[in-house]
């Protein structure tokens, strides 16, 4: 594929993922604002009963209750306008955008779905083509991938022997190799990538890595999800931002590194298998031209000894 191609691919696969984004998002959102005004109208319902019947006469310990009712119910139920900020929507269009790459990469996190029937069977006809063409970009982009390091590479030992005539490169056999490769992606999409998510998710650094390891892998097990805290965008304001459009740009970067080192190790285990095949095969040559020169070696004894009798 010529860069011209996958620029096209490229162009098509963004198209497609905003494609998608658009459609959930019409879909989504608007299923998101009705059972938002639903559960106001709940939480203003339950907070009027329990603020009559719950200490009415103390302010401070009604209220204190009220916060503890709506933490051990994971729902609030205080008075909404004494809220600090209004909470965001869940399927926001960065969301959408968000779940229809998901979809497209097979990660599959789990913590947002459709939740109508448009949304499921337009899901099951917009994987259908996402992910093969998923699968072709993130091919191209590891081999891409693949090229640069090794050029980089050459060029690294080209300036060591410029700089040093009786420099030897050291050669790395193939569990060598892949290590050699993992380490950068290792660091550059994981550990630090891992610092950025320890901040914003205040989750502890080895559920930062935990997590960068199972998404870049597309386990996906959706236990940990980034941009979905509720305080997120009101407590880190514009930086938020920044970090959501890091987030998909790790994505594109981090999967396309995991399938360069999926691409070397089948490389190298092909490379293996061919080198055990030349050698099985030259030896069945050898044996096979050992029998033939035995069998005439034999049959010219044989006609020696026919001639000397007459």
């Amino acid at each position: 594929m010529t860069p011209k191609e996958w620029l096209a691919l490229f162009a098509f696969y963004a198209a497609y993922l905003f494609f998608g984004a658009s459609v959930f998002y019409h879909n989504e959102h608007a299923l998101e604002t009705d059972r938002r005004a639903d559960e106001l109208a709940e939480r203003i319902e339950m907070n009027e009963l329990l603020t009559k019947y719950l200490a009415p006469h103390d302010r401070e310990i009604q209220g204190e209750l009220l916060v503890r009712l709506s933490e051990y119910c994971d729902k609030k139920v205080t008075n909404y306008t004494l809220d600090e900020y209004v909470e965001p929507y869940t399927w926001n269009f960065y969301h959408s955008f968000y779940f229809a790459f998901i979809v497209c990469s097979t990660i599959g996190y789990g913590n947002i779905s459709p939740n109508n029937t448009f949304g499921r069977i337009f899901m099951i006809f917009y994987a259908l083509i996402g992910l093969p063409v998923n699968g072709f970009f993130f091919a191209y982009l590891g081999d891409l991938y693949g090229k640069t390091y090794i050029r980089l590479y050459r060029r690294y030992k080209a300036y060591k022997l410029s700089a040093n005539s009786h420099y030897v490169p050291r050669k790395f056999n193939f569990i060598g190799q892949i290590v050699l490769y993992l380490i950068p992606g290792i660091v550059i999409f994981i550990f630090v990538p891992a610092c950025i998510f320890k901040y914003f998710e205040k989750w502890p650094y080895d559920v930062a890595v935990y997590y960068a390891f199972v998404t870049l892998t597309t386990i996906g097990f959706g236990d940990y999800t980034t941009t979905f805290e509720k305080s997120q965008e009101w407590e880190f304001g514009l930086a938020f931002t920044f970090y959501q459009v890091f987030i998909i740009l790790w994505f594109f970067a981090g999967v396309g590194y995991v399938f360069m080192v999926l691409g070397f190790i089948a490389k190298g285990l092909a490379h293996k298998k061919v080198q055990r095949l030349e050698k099985l095969l030259a030896v069945n040559v050898k044996e096979t031209q050992q029998r033939v020169w035995n069998g005439v070696t034999k049959d010219i004894s044989y006609l020696r000894k026919i001639l000397n009798e007459v």
